[in-house]
């Protein structure tokens, strides 16, 4: 038996209660009250569950849905040629403009660090050190791999290693090799925000700006800006690297790189005036700002 926070309610079920009468989603007040659970299941009603549907799917069933799924989905070319009377090539190509259009959506919507995949995520969320947070990441890949059907049992053909060397190629390709070299720079990681802004920048305002510019100031201080073009400079902050003023106290400590946030900003205001000092305009960019307000960060 579960007990409401918010108005002592006593049920096995809470959801109806909690949307219905206290006008709140189930993960508001998960969160809001530090509750596990809004429901309970009983064993008696697992069990009957997982008997109704082993009696229900059958291997004759299970493969009739599969075989309808896989035929009338927007990724099967069969689905166009007998829904939109297309041919072979038109339906291939439609796919291809389906997955792209998705795509450009899910790089809108992705923020790295609500994924587990960055190093961010464990950061943030667990307060690991980088160290910490990169070898979880390779237990969780490991045990993944381990688990999935697409690599158990399975040896790369010369034909595999193939495709995959062509797939790479056209993304270096299409990135040049010094933009794509970018990711595996961990002094300077080319991120999803930084590659938007710059293919913004090359879409509206300059086609000839330049990413990851190297720019000497002496002997000594050597700076790898972001983006540039003509004598303009382009630098995106990460909010939690810059310690975003917005979000952090001058005295907050930076988890990784142990650093209080007023000598972090001291340290890029230093940067942005060498800069400026060498003839360059400056414009910083947050990444809150890019993230939740993009048509005015171009116009401040």
């Amino acid at each position: 038996m579960l007990t409401c926070k918010i108005c002592g309610l006593k049920a096995t079920n809470l959801i109806t209660h909690i949307v219905r009468t206290h006008k709140m989603s189930c993960d508001e007040y998960k969160k809001k009250y530090n509750v596990k659970k809004v429901q309970e299941i009983s064993k008696q009603s697992i069990d009957k569950i997982k008997k109704s549907l082993k009696l229900y799917w059958t291997e004759e069933r299970k493969e009739e849905f599969k075989k309808k799924s896989h035929k009338y989905s927007q990724w099967n070319k069969q689905f166009w040629i007998e829904r939109y009377n297309m041919t072979e090539e038109e339906a291939i190509k439609k796919i291809s403009e389906v997955q792209r259009k998705n795509a450009k959506k899910a790089v809108e919507k992705f923020k790295p660090s609500q994924t587990q995949w960055n190093k961010q995520f464990w950061i943030e969320r667990y307060n690991m050190t980088e160290e910490e947070a990169i070898k979880k990441i390779s237990e969780v890949q490991a045990k993944n791999s381990i688990k999935s059907k697409k690599f158990k049992g399975k040896n790369h053909t010369n034909k595999s290693k193939q495709k995959i060397s062509n797939g790479m190629k056209k993304v270096i390709k299409d990135y040049g090799l010094t933009k794509w070299a970018a990711h595996f720079n961990t002094e300077n990681p080319y991120s999803i925000p930084e590659k938007q802004i710059y293919d913004y920048i090359l879409d509206n305002i300059n086609e000839n700006a330049e990413h990851n510019k190297t720019i000497r100031f002496d002997e000594n201080k050597i700076y790898n800006v972001d983006i540039i073009y003509d004598n303009q400079i382009i630098e995106l902050f990460g909010d939690f690297w810059h310690m975003n003023p917005n979000k952090y106290n001058e005295n907050d400590i930076n988890p990784v790189t142990k650093l209080y946030a007023k000598d972090i900003w001291k340290k890029d205001n230093q940067r942005i005036n060498d800069l400026k000092s060498l003839g360059y305009n400056v414009k910083i960019i947050w990444e809150h700002d890019w993230y939740n307000k993009k048509e005015k960060v171009f116009n401040d």
